[in-house]
């Protein structure tokens, strides 16, 4: 995750920490050591904090990246009985944090949370491999209002609103 003074934060499974390099590849400094179990994907909130997933055990915690303190933890089986609790990727878009899963039969894929606190709003883009469905997504973005899926399986990009999650292409 590219770092707004430059360079970039890269979440490292194996240390259980936040590696953060400089802008030509130098390594600066390991964050949040031991705080966050397996680590596989972080979204930068401007205001010294992230929201990490640890992988391992299907929880997201908010931590501070200067002290390494965790302020808030999800566990991600309480984002709806829709949801399915495998988190992949994460995104920010505004006040809205994006968690991406794996989904299952039956579960949506993409989960959308307030940035600020984890509260849960709604989850969308159902599991499946007919059309507007997801299979095994692996990471997404949001632009311009709206959400882009990397649809492993299905070998495609899904476009959908950010607002309601109505897909679109």
């Amino acid at each position: 995750t590219p770092r707004p003074e430059g360079g970039v934060l890269v979440p490292d499974y194996g240390n259980t920490c936040l590696q953060q390099f400089s802008q030509h590849g130098q390594h600066e400094a390991d964050l949040c050591e031991d705080v966050v179990n397996t680590p596989c994907a972080l979204a930068l909130m401007g205001d010294g904090t992230a929201w990490v997933i640890a992988s391992d055990e299907d929880v997201l915690v908010r931590v501070n990246l200067t002290t390494g303190a965790p302020l808030i933890e999800l566990s991600c089986e309480d984002f709806g009985e829709d949801w399915n609790s495998s988190a992949n990727d994460l995104a920010l878009a505004g006040d809205a944090l994006l968690v991406l899963s794996a989904g299952d039969i039956e579960s949506t894929c993409i989960a959308v949370l307030s940035a600020e606190t984890g509260d849960f709003r709604f989850s969308f883009g159902e599991f499946g491999d007919e059309d507007a469905q997801l299979l095994q997504p692996k990471s997404l973005t949001v632009h311009g209002g709206l959400v882009y899926v990397a649809n492993t399986y299905n070998h495609r990009i899904q476009v959908y609103h950010l607002s309601d999650g109505r897909h679109v292409r």
